[in-house]
């Protein structure tokens, strides 16, 4: 009888927890510190009057960074190439600030895809205008996706891809330890935006999926060797931004056809606002040295696990999946309409 009764109470646990887990759409901790532990109090302490400087904040996560952060009365720097969408995404955090009574927002736009005297004219500005004594925060959040099969990746579109998302994330870290805008004295927490695909896979984006690899190779040796700085590594899914209408095609333009979801069904993307959301609530946990964060829809957040505890397995579905998805593009379907896998395609 009592064999019976905590088999039994083992499997109503199992299944309460299998129940749980697939209402969550971020790591457990992330998902449990959001829901319980963030408000508006703990924001308002953490950003109000502090300085963050964000990377790619013209467009997709990093534009929905900045209009949310506004709202607590934050110094902005955004950075981005020149263009209206950037003007645009500083008019409405003015705005916003302006309705609260407090920050300011500052412009310094820049390619990230230049020179290394780009990126050192770049550092050097955003020090001189910062407001106050240091910046608190740096969101390194600038990239450029790639949808196209690696064999038909041309050499000149990795290393774009490897430019804006990695060399230019690690330089102007680099700059930053050089330059003085991270020291152990300054408690800069330092913000990362990588990817799902820097932990797995990813078939059409082998270039992209590489790029967010490295950088977790790079950042997790450079916590290793300064143990004084908070790196955040911020690993979203699919989400529903411009992100996807920009990915580089086999020209080294936005390919239109490999270009998906624009106007038809995105179920299978997060909403920007939930993931700009939960990027903020990672930002607010209280690790000294920081930490990896996942950030996904089911089942895409079940598929990170299983690839952690069990490579061999997760490999194989990758491999059953993988031309699924390459004939889904070839056919000009939507990837991430649940029809598109419904179908067998």
């Amino acid at each position: 009888m009592m064999a019976n009764l905590i088999r039994n109470a083992v499997a109503a646990g199992a299944a309460a927890l299998g129940v749980g887990f697939s209402q969550m759409d971020a790591n457990p901790a992330l998902f449990l510190h959001d829901k319980f532990f963030v408000n508006q109090r703990l924001l308002e302490m953490k950003f109000e009057g502090k300085t963050l400087w964000i990377t790619g904040a013209s467009s997709g996560i990093g534009a929905q960074l900045a209009l949310e952060l506004s709202g607590y009365g934050t110094n902005l720097i955004l950075t981005a190439r020149p263009s209206d969408r950037l003007s645009s995404i500083a008019e409405e955090c003015n705005k916003r600030q302006i309705e609260r009574g407090k920050g300011s927002v500052t412009v310094v736009s820049a390619d990230l895809a230049g020179k290394i005297e780009t990126l050192e004219g770049l550092v050097e500005e955003v020090m001189n205008r910062m407001v106050g004594e240091r910046i608190d925060y740096v969101i390194l959040n600038a990239g450029v996706g790639q949808l196209k099969p690696a064999i038909q990746t041309d050499h000149h579109i990795t290393e774009r891809v490897f430019q804006v998302n990695t060399l230019a994330t690690i330089a102007i870290t680099q700059l930053l330890l050089e330059r003085g805008g991270l020291r152990p004295d300054r408690g800069t927490h330092l913000v990362v935006t990588s990817s799902v695909g820097a932990k797995f896979g990813v078939p059409l984006s082998a270039s992209y999926a590489a790029s967010k690899h490295a950088l977790h190779g790079y950042y997790n040796s450079l916590k290793a060797e300064l143990p004084w700085l908070r790196v955040d590594l911020i690993c979203p899914g699919s989400t529903d931004t411009e992100f996807h209408s920009s990915h580089i095609g086999g020209s080294g333009e936005p390919s239109s056809k490999n270009t998906v979801g624009q106007t038809r069904r995105k179920t299978m993307k997060m909403s920007a606002s939930r993931c700009s959301r939960l990027f903020i609530s990672s930002m607010t946990m209280n690790r000294r040295q920081g930490g990896e964060y996942w950030i996904a829809d089911q089942p895409v957040l079940l598929a990170l696990y299983i690839n952690k505890f069990f490579p061999d397995t997760f490999q194989r579905i990758l491999s059953k999946v993988g031309p699924k998805r390459l004939k889904a593009w070839e056919d000009g379907l939507d990837l991430y309409d649940p029809e598109t896998w419904k179908k067998g395609r």
